[in-house]
């Protein structure tokens, strides 16, 4: 599938560390998000009924974000992924995940991960 609709830096705080420092405040998140759907029907009809719906999608990440408590990144990524691939018009997505200021030497660390729906789905 080469059509794809990306969400980039989408922003949201949680609790995310296995600091115990960490765990006391949600901190900042930054997410990119690569989805890939076929976009042919949307391109042709210009009809939102045939269109990934990213808003509500974008809204459904940051809720799913926000009320979690992980301590590692990569299982917040892969939470992610499946509230992207709850949509089953949404062949496969690409999650990256970073947490500003988790090394002091750096602007931050991330996380990348890549998801697809299971063949027959």
């Amino acid at each position: 599938m080469a059509d794809r609709i990306e969400i980039s830096a989408l922003r949201a705080n949680c609790i995310i560390g296995v600091d115990e420092s960490e765990r006391l405040a949600p901190q900042p998140v930054e997410i990119d998000i690569a989805l890939e759907v076929d976009l042919s029907a949307a391109g042709a009809s210009d009809d939102i009924a045939d269109a990934v719906d990213y808003r509500s999608l974008a809204d459904a990440v940051v809720a799913a974000v926000e009320s979690s408590s992980y301590l590692l990144i990569e299982a917040l990524a892969t939470r992610i992924a499946e509230v992207c691939l709850a949509d089953n018009t949404i062949e496969a997505v690409e999650v990256t995940l970073r947490k500003p200021g988790a090394l002091p030497m750096a602007d931050y660390a991330a996380a990348v991960i890549r998801r697809s729906r299971p063949t027959g789905s």
